[in-house]
């Protein structure tokens, strides 16, 4: 992702969640996760492939590997890193 595709989609981003981005919660499903090695991706609710979210094992609260199923809801706060693109800073599982 090159740093104008990345400030492209942090301004989408930024009109998804409004104006407090570190506490937001956006709607995600997971598309998939590698428990071996720890990340995964989380897909946005708008379905684009472009707006994969990283994910590590570190941001996932109140769920274990085996919940992180392709497919499976989730919330996700995002934070967008200019050199290395979105990651999720947390991640709880849609009930």
């Amino acid at each position: 992702m090159t740093a104008a595709e990345v400030r492209a989609f942090a301004a989408r981003l930024l009109a998804m969640i409004g104006d407090a981005p570190q506490q937001a919660l956006v709607a995600g499903t997971v598309r998939q996760f590698y428990p071996e090695k720890g990340h995964g991706f989380v897909r946005l609710a708008d379905g684009s492939a472009r707006d994969d979210v990283f994910l590590r094992r570190s941001a996932i609260e109140g769920a274990t590997d085996a919940d992180l199923v392709p497919g499976r809801s989730v919330r996700v706060v995002i934070e967008v890193d200019a050199g290395r693109g979105p990651r999720a800073s947390r991640l709880l599982l849609a009930e």
